[in-house]
């Protein structure tokens, strides 16, 4: 079976009542590539539980990112982002180190309520609406610096164990 046959097999037998493509639940006992989907929709992937890493890079979405509510055991990487709408990046717990840089998003970005057992770098953002970042929990330290924001900058409410820079 070709993968465009196979793409042909999904879009014929796993629609829900809506005519949206569902595929959640899968499992498998073994690495997996979902690269290079092209949805002319919406693309939702939620509650994915990996024993190995997950690599989410190079997206391009039209409307928003939302990268809400990860537990990760190691580091948790999200940077260099350009989004058209808003992105949101909250409420993440992270065992090791927490980085959220360079991003450049039309919109405005949302980097909130975090617990980092490591230290968390938020910086260099181009943000053309406004950025938030607030109530983060951090045992290490707190790096927010060299952004470019035209609307406002929301920095408060954090509990740092480190340095807070």
């Amino acid at each position: 079976m070709t993968i465009q046959e196979l793409n042909q097999l999904i879009i014929d037998n796993f629609k829900d009542k809506n005519g949206d493509v569902d595929i959640s639940g899968m499992e498998f006992n073994c690495n997996v590539d979902m690269s290079r989907m092209k949805v002319k929709g919406d693309l939702f992937q939620y509650e994915h539980e990996v024993e190995g890493d997950l690599d989410q890079s190079n997206h391009k979405a039209d409307g928003n990112l939302f990268q809400d509510y990860h537990e990760v055991k190691g580091y948790l990487s999200q940077d260099g982002h350009k989004v058209e709408g808003n992105l949101h990046q909250s409420k993440h717990e992270v065992e090791r180190y927490l980085y959220q840089s360079s991003h450049e998003v039309k919109g405005d970005l949302f980097q909130n309520k975090h617990k980092v057992k490591g230290d968390l770098l938020q910086s260099e953002h181009k943000v053309e609406g406004d950025l938030f970042q607030s109530e983060h929990e951090v045992k290490g330290d707190l790096l927010q610096s060299e952004h470019k924001v035209e609307g406002y900058l929301f920095q408060s409410e954090h509990e740092v164990k480190g340095n807070l820079f």
